[in-house]
């Protein structure tokens, strides 16, 4: 099957911002979220948001609550 025409992959706001700062976004066995670049640089929430958030807080990365949603 072919497509009618090219389309361009459109990561949303968060993954952006993910990626553009080379971080890393896992769920924990507890159930909580981790973002995280390295060993040293890591934090944790309660959702992914709060995740990044306080990844963000604590590196000092631009962050404002809930812009990518």
């Amino acid at each position: 099957m072919t497509e009618l025409f090219p389309v361009e992959p459109c990561p949303s706001l968060r993954l952006q911002w993910l990626t553009r700062h080379g971080l890393i976004l896992t769920k924990l066995p507890n159930g909580e979220f981790e973002c995280a670049l390295d060993e040293e640089n890591r934090a944790t929430g309660d959702s992914e948001d709060a995740a990044c958030a306080a990844f963000a807080e604590k590196t000092g990365l631009k962050y404002r609550e809930g812009w990518w949603t």
